[in-house]
């Protein structure tokens, strides 16, 4: 899952020519070593140099080559990333996902950009290619042939809200039934639970003071993507969950009907949601809404058992978090987090033997995603409930403030369930994960990627901008005074069939229905 970004220091971008890009430019490639782009999700790199020493002699130690890490920070990742791949600079592999504007990896990879592994993933990177299922690997091919490393990590995704602890209490005392067994047997919907919670901390004076809730006490998050395609199932086909054109992944009828998610009453719901979030004041209206300790109430993106730990390092208190929706597997859910190998590069057997590595060593994993103990974090000790309701100690790590390497990414690499343990997080969160990735709706769309034509991609890019323009003002309260959600979801689809949306449709559905022939 993806973590949320910290502030990058001050001069990562002046440093980025020394740390990221300097080692990858020009030149035709090592036997001896492998040159890997690193995604960075924030935080600090001042102990990049060290820690690539470390990370190069225990590789070499262990497989006999080299390995050079070259860092890009998520402010400029997919921008030079993108350079490398459009004017051929060698590496050998890379980040690569579907955050990364204009560079999603079924995209890159259709257009020739990364190897074909399909034969090399099982013989070079057996441990990672027997762990995870068909149903992943379908999702990772692009016409037929696997060009990537899948990242474990959640694939299954549905909607999770997070909730304060002494909130959730007060809600029970008062007589609530807040409960994932309430929620999962009668249909309780986001919308109530969020309605219910912000309720009572509006009417908390200890919390809302004359009634006025604090800025950033509800955080919608990415709402579009965590509420509306997730909660009801929508498969966006491969591309950006922003782009017009879905399948309903579990209607009992016609499932490969292509249609505007923009046109459904669910988007309506979605919009008279978010509106009443600011008329009842709950978001200020076109502020920026930042991470603060206020937060009580929060959209955690995908649900996913163990992210309450990253909510109480951000803001210093315990959530509890409920599940909405049912966990779906599709194209783009897997592919959000992939390794590529460059068609350049001349070490496919050794990045497959290294990505293996990372997979099966919480060594090197963890040298490479949280640094060195000591310098980046320590061992501590702390006390959490297990699922018997028992009081269990437990080992975990905390980071060191002020450390020199925190690169906030550890679900960037072949597996995050190497992670070492952090405060909160269940002994069993890896399993938990596993199992419902393994028991997941398998969307009749998973394996897809709508790539589309030039003339397409055009129409598709100026909706995506229209569509931006709006989900932006609905999360921050931008939206035109008085304007209703019909008015407001009329004037968004006038506005798209303006810019190609029968085109974009029409040319997806036919694609899907060749994938759909094939299968």
């Amino acid at each position: 899952m993806k973590r949320l970004a910290a502030v990058i220091i001050a001069g990562l971008i002046a440093a980025s020519g020394v740390l990221g890009m300097a080692a990858c430019s020009g030149g035709s490639g090592s036997s001896d070593t492998v040159r890997y782009i690193v995604y960075t999700g924030g935080g600090s790199l001042d102990g990049a140099v060290r820690i690539k020493n470390k990370v190069d002699e225990y590789v070499y130690e262990k497989l006999g080559f080299h390995v050079e890490l070259n860092y890009l920070p998520y402010t400029e990742y997919s921008t030079k990333l993108g350079l490398m791949l459009n004017t051929n600079e060698y590496f050998d592999m890379c980040y690569i996902g579907s955050l990364l504007t204009g560079n999603p990896y079924s995209l890159r990879a259709s257009e020739g950009y990364f190897k074909d592994i399909t034969d090399d993933l099982p013989k070079y990177a057996p441990d990672i290619y027997n762990s995870l299922s068909a149903d992943v690997w379908q999702a990772a091919k692009v016409n037929g042939k696997i060009y990537g490393v899948v990242n474990e990590q959640i694939f299954a995704r549905s909607t999770g809200v997070a909730i304060d602890k002494e909130v959730v209490k007060a809600l029970r005392d008062g007589g609530y039934d807040l409960s994932q067994k309430n929620i999962d047997e009668n249909g309780v919907t986001y919308i109530e639970v969020i309605n219910k919670a912000m309720e009572y901390i509006k009417g908390n004076p200890e919390i809302s003071p004359n009634g006025k809730v604090p800025q950033s006490t509800l955080i919608l998050g990415n709402a579009y993507d965590d509420i509306f395609m997730q909660n009801y199932s929508f498969d966006s086909l491969g591309t950006s969950s922003a782009y017009p054109g879905v399948i309903r992944a579990r209607a009992k009828e016609n499932v490969s009907a292509v249609i505007n998610q923009y046109e459904t009453e669910e988007f309506k719901e979605f919009v008279t949601f978010c509106m009443s979030m600011h008329e009842k004041g709950y978001i200020p209206d076109g502020k920026t809404v930042d991470i603060t300790e206020n937060q009580r109430v929060r959209l955690t993106g995908t649900y996913q058992p163990g992210c309450e730990s990253d909510l109480y390092t951000q803001v210093g208190r315990e959530f509890e978090l409920f599940r909405f929706g049912t966990p779906m597997l599709t194209t783009n859910n897997v592919t959000s987090s992939v390794t590529a190998i460059s068609v350049n590069s001349k070490n496919t057997d050794k990045c497959l033997k290294l990505l293996n590595l990372l997979y099966t060593d919480k060594t090197l994993y963890n040298l490479l995603a949280m640094g060195e103990e000591r310098a980046e974090y320590n061992w501590t000790k702390g006390e959490m409930e297990n699922a018997e309701g028992v009081m269990e100690e437990y080992d975990y790590i905390e980071y060191i403030p002020g450390n020199g390497y925190s690169i906030y990414s550890d679900w960037a690499f072949p597996t995050m369930f190497n992670a070492y343990r952090k405060i909160y997080q269940p002994a069993d969160m890896a399993e938990q994960i596993r199992k419902i990735n393994r028991e997941a709706f398998v969307s009749v769309g998973n394996g897809f990627a709508f790539v589309p034509s030039k003339s397409v991609a055009k129409y598709q890019s100026d909706c995506g901008r229209e569509i931006d323009i709006a989900i932006k003002q609905l999360l921050n309260g931008t939206f035109r005074s008085g304007i209703t959600a019909e008015e407001f979801v009329n004037g968004l689809n006038e506005k798209l069939k303006t810019n190609g949306l029968d085109k974009i449709l029409a040319e997806k559905q036919a694609k899907f229905d060749e994938f759909l022939a094939e299968k």
